[in-house]
Parts: C-alpha cells; sequence; structure tokens
C-alpha cells in the first residue's frame, strides 16, 4: 500500500468509525439507518482501491452494487440484477481475480439477500456492501495481526472474515431474543420461541421495533433485531483481530 492510498485508508476508518457508531444508535433506538449515509464510505472506498491498484472492474461493480440498493426491493427487476452482479463475478473470478472477484460475489449476495427485506433490512444490506467494498486490506497492525495473518488475507478476502464474525457476533443475540420474548410474552401472550401475540397497544407503540405476521392462529408481532450492532462489532473484531480463528 502506498503512502496517498495510506492516508486514504486512515480517514476512510476513521470516517466509517463514526458512521457505525451512529448508525448502530439509530437502529437500536428507532430501527432506521439514513439510506444516504454510507455514501461517502463508498466515494472514499472507491479512490482508496484506485490509489492502491485495484482492478478497474471492482470499483465500477462495487459501486454499481451499492447504487442498486436503492431499487424498491420488491421489484421483479431486482434478483434479476443481483444474478447479473453474480455472473461478472463469477466471470472475474474464473479470469483470475480471485481476491476482487469473490469479494463482489459476496456483495452479490448480500444484495439478493435484500430482496423484500426479508432477512435484513435494506439499510444492513447498504452497510455490508459499503465496508465489502471499501476494506480490501488491514488498515492497521495490532498485536492480534500477525504476519500469517498479513499472508492469509492475500489469497482470503477480508470480506469472508468480516461476514463470518457478523454472523458470530449475531448469535449472541439468539439469547437476548428469547428473554425479550419471554418478557413481552408474559404480559400479552407468547406465541412462539421468536415471536409473541399480537397486541394492538403494544403495536401501535413499538412499529418501528416490531413487524407483523400472519400464522393460521392469526397475527403475531416480531421483536426487529438492531442488526447494526453485530455489522459494526463484527467489522471491529476484524480491523483488530483479523482471521482470529487461525490464533486458536
Amino acid at each position: 500500500m502506498n503512502n496517498f492510498a495510506s492516508e486514504i485508508y486512515g480517514v476512510l476508518f476513521i470516517l466509517t468509525c463514526i458512521i457505525l457508531v451512529y448508525t448502530s444508535y439509530t437502529d437500536v433506538k428507532k430501527r432506521t439507518i439514513n439510506s444516504f449515509i454510507f455514501l461517502p464510505v463508498i466515494a472514499l472506498g472507491a479512490w482508496f482501491n484506485v490509489a492502491n491498484g485495484a482492478p478497474l472492474f471492482f470499483a465500477v461493480i462495487g459501486i454499481l452494487i451499492f447504487l442498486a440498493t436503492y431499487l424498491n426491493t420488491s421489484l421483479v427487476i431486482y434478483p434479476i440484477i443481483g444474478v447479473a452482479f453474480l455472473a461478472v463475478s463469477l466471470y472475474y473470478i474464473a479470469g483470475g481475480e480471485f481476491a476482487y472477484g469473490f469479494t463482489s460475489l459476496v456483495m452479490s449476495l448480500m444484495f439478493l439477500i435484500g430482496f423484500q427485506e426479508r432477512l435484513f433490512g435494506i439499510g444492513d444490506v447498504k452497510a455490508m456492501v459499503a465496508l465489502f467494498f471499501s476494506f480490501t486490506e488491514f488498515p492497521f497492525t495490532t498485536p492480534l495481526i500477525t504476519p500469517i495473518q498479513i499472508e492469509l488475507a492475500k489469497v482470503m478476502p477480508l470480506s469472508i472474515v468480516m461476514l463470518f464474525n457478523i454472523a458470530i457476533v449475531s448469535l449472541f443475540f439468539i439469547p437476548y431474543l428469547v428473554i425479550l420474548n419471554r418478557r413481552k410474552g408474559s404480559s400479552i401472550g407468547l406465541h412462539s420461541v421468536t415471536s409473541v401475540d399480537y397486541d394492538e397497544k403494544t403495536y401501535s407503540r413499538n412499529m418501528a421495533k416490531f413487524s407483523l405476521m400472519d400464522t393460521p392462529s392469526g397475527k403475531v408481532m416480531v421483536y426487529k433485531t438492531p442488526f447494526m450492532i453485530s455489522v459494526s462489532v463484527g467489522f471491529i473484531i476484524t480491523m483488530l483481530a483479523g482471521f482470529w480463528f487461525v490464533l486458536l
């Protein structure tokens, strides 16, 4: 990494941390994320990738995937565009650009998962696409990021370990959701491990924190997880500890 690219990366890391703290807070309080807040991350990430010698295709497809997240996720064309991104990524992987091609593949999969927002909110998808695209190298070394990790990062994209860390952090939310659900269910009726009976008064006061789901026995309320916390913590773990599992 040359000095100019290193300076951009430093600014990018600080800016990203500030944005992640803010979006985690708004996600917890309101379950909403500003649609445009990750635009500076994408812009600086593109600048860094170009300055650092990344293939032009990677900068272009990363920006296109991010911009495509502004589409209505219920459109029929949404998954078609996602499959097109996947095809381009596979083409570049086959052409020998494994690290960048695979990162594009992961971003494409995240984009597809955003279809109809059944698993993640589109704000979460924007965040992950921005992080996977912008952080392709360690911004600094730490006692946990050993020479072995630095060499490993040359063949295994950081997007993989970042996604892994985000998934691990998300698992810790399961006991929290079960406990929270039992607390809510004790007063309005527990429907399942992850849902409670529909209560109009509770829902009207907490519409941002619950989603409604139809079941054969009627409507139930499912608590929305503030997923940005998992994204933020997973990102920080990756930047500080990298491929930490190789140290075990």
